[in-house]
């Protein structure tokens, strides 16, 4: 059964359609059973396409018959978006985790961030320069230290990472202490294997629950998934970046 399960859900992963999976297959997401299923980390990139095919075309449609308010209607779909995360949260969390209109508003930010910045450019003003980027630091790690599974999320409390993360990437640069702390070498090697990581380490410590529940276990588990994630990196994700080894042709 875990098996026909395993392969289920590999099909939904190369379909983008985890997420919808995962919510029918798991009655909770962090359960003891979820976590033995190796690919339920695979929602978010379900997600994550399901946002890279619906709203660059919504867009290209704006572009086309309303380009003027372009940012407005973003920022207008981002505000639906997070209004409707936080009122499904309280009619039925387990499904509004694993929607992607739920989850929309959050990529929203980056799409707005990137649009104000191709039409702006970067702020110039010291003043923000030198303190948002680290209250947007302080807003990340104030996440990582008090949310858990009690936090109603995706929904307005979740505005607190994504407003943090914002913060960084709108005012950050290599001047400021942030700019600096994120410049550092190993932060920036965590950060070149993250994707790798992340496709890595679900896998391996589902499957090595399935045998051992020895805490001691996961730090073996932990330097297996970076060592992978190391060699991904350089034999699959550069080469496939490489201009050389994808023609642009192709996709012209």
């Amino acid at each position: 059964l875990d098996l026909i399960d395993f392969a289920k859900s590999s099909l939904s992963a190369i379909g983008f359609g985890s997420n919808f999976f995962f919510y029918f297959s798991t009655t909770e997401y962090g359960a003891d059973s979820a976590l033995l299923k190796p690919l339920l980390h695979t929602w978010s990139l379900g997600v994550e396409e399901q946002f890279y095919i619906i709203v660059p075309i919504t867009i290209l449609v704006i572009w086309k018959f309303a380009r003027a308010s372009l940012l407005t209607l973003l920022i207008g779909m981002l505000i639906m978006s997070i209004q409707f995360a936080d009122v499904m949260e309280v009619r039925n969390s387990e499904l509004n985790f694993f929607l992607p209109f739920s989850r929309f508003w959050e990529l929203l930010v980056g799409s707005a961030l990137a649009f104000i910045e191709l039409k702006y450019g970067r702020s110039k003003n010291q003043i923000l320069t030198q303190t948002l980027p680290i209250i947007g630091l302080f807003l990340i790690a104030h996440s990582i230290l008090f949310f858990d599974a009690r936090t109603p999320h995706p929904s307005f409390q979740t505005l607190i990472p994504i407003l943090g993360v914002a913060l960084v990437l709108a005012f950050c640069s290599t001047e400021d202490f942030v700019g600096k702390l994120l410049s550092f070498k190993p932060v920036v090697g965590i950060g070149l294997i993250s994707y790798s990581l992340y496709l890595w380490h679900f896998p391996i410590f589902a499957f090595g629950r399935l045998d051992t529940s020895n805490p001691y276990d996961k730090l073996g588990w932990i330097v297996l998934a970076l060592l992978l994630s190391v060699i991904s990196y350089f034999l699959i994700e550069k080469p496939f970046r490489s201009l050389k080894a994808v023609n642009k042709k192709l996709f012209s």
